[in-house]
């Protein structure tokens, strides 16, 4: 999949405005009531984990993608931003995931684009096999996917807790490269004006 230029420029633009001088890093939490709710996100999990960094990391903002039906307000603190409050659709969720820093999630929908990339930063948790009306004996915990980055790239077979969640946040930070993030965002060369008129409908955010 290819991200349309505007869009692009729109993420950048987003970034440079909201998050500043910070490390932006996309999260995606799954929560559907009606299918598949074994993948659902642990929204109480995901609170202690962006406690903890507002704490230790105020170096680091995090982006909340998805619908807004999913969403908890539980996860509004200050180092967080809902995208849902934005006038934006699945073209910008998948932007956030391939601009940010890294990206972190449960299993779902959009997680697939990183997942299907040789270059995005990611740690998914709560992973589970594909469709299971297929027969995959070969995709199992544990498995590498063939053009999977072993080093910043990792699939988690099991239930997100705290401690797994600062450990592969943890990690993520200290191997994803800083300075090629900034320089392949160039945000100098980004006008942030392509934000106010007429996509941005959020006035909230300082």
């Amino acid at each position: 999949l290819e991200i349309p230029d505007f869009i692009s420029l729109w993420t950048k633009a987003f970034i440079k405005r909201y998050a500043k001088d910070k490390y932006l890093v996309a999260v995606n939490l799954r929560s559907n009531p009606f299918f598949g709710q074994e993948r659902n996100a642990a929204f109480n999990v995901w609170r202690e984990f962006f406690a903890y960094c507002l704490e230790k990391h105020p170096e680091v903002i995090f982006v909340i993608l998805g619908r807004k039906n999913e969403i908890a307000e539980e996860l509004r603190l200050p180092n967080v931003i809902f995208l849902q409050d934005f006038e934006v659709n699945i073209q910008h969720t998948l932007s956030f995931i391939k601009h940010s820093f890294f990206y972190m999630a449960t299993s779902s929908g959009p997680a697939s684009f990183a997942l299907l990339s040789k270059d995005m930063p990611y740690s998914i948790v709560n992973f589970s096999a594909p469709d299971i009306s297929y027969t995959y004996n070969w995709f199992k915990p544990g498995i590498f996917l063939p053009w999977q980055n072993k080093e910043f790239q990792k699939l988690i077979w099991k239930q997100e807790t705290p401690e797994l969640l600062i450990k592969e946040f943890e990690d993520l930070l200290s191997k994803v490269d800083k300075e090629k993030w900034r320089e392949e965002l160039n945000l100098d060369d980004v006008h942030e004006s392509i934000l106010d008129w007429p996509y941005l409908t959020n006035k909230n955010y300082k």
